[in-house]
């Protein structure tokens, strides 16, 4: 599995589990502002700008430590970006998803507000 496929894969994920908690799919894989955002969901009258990292071990660590200072910035630029295009959402939340893979399933850390 490449790159590309293990994203592909941990995005599928997350629209799964994100939908038990009552979120809807409003894009995926949003090329903007230079950069990428994963998933734009929303639940009620919320917009949701979300970063999703899937990891198989935690050979490389937890997903959680793949958001060093410049995938930071990237997802800021990406975030500011989108609102901009898209003003009609008011309460906007960037949002974090990492995925782990285990050996009984998978385990999901999900931050609401990743810059509070």
């Amino acid at each position: 599995m490449n790159y590309r496929q293990r994203g592909a894969t941990g995005e599928t994920l997350g629209i799964a589990y994100l939908e038990t908690m009552g979120f809807e799919l409003v894009d995926r894989n949003v090329y903007i502002g230079g950069a990428e955002l994963d998933l734009v969901m929303k639940k009620a009258n919320a917009l949701y700008l979300i970063e999703v990292k899937y990891r198989q071990s935690l050979q490389y660590g937890y997903p959680i430590e793949a958001m060093t200072y410049q995938k930071c910035q990237h997802f800021k630029r990406a975030c500011i970006a989108y609102i901009r295009n898209n003003a009609a959402y008011y309460d906007c939340h960037y949002s974090f998803l990492g995925i782990l893979k285990t050996n009984v399933g998978y385990t999901y850390n999900w931050i609401e507000d990743f810059f509070n």
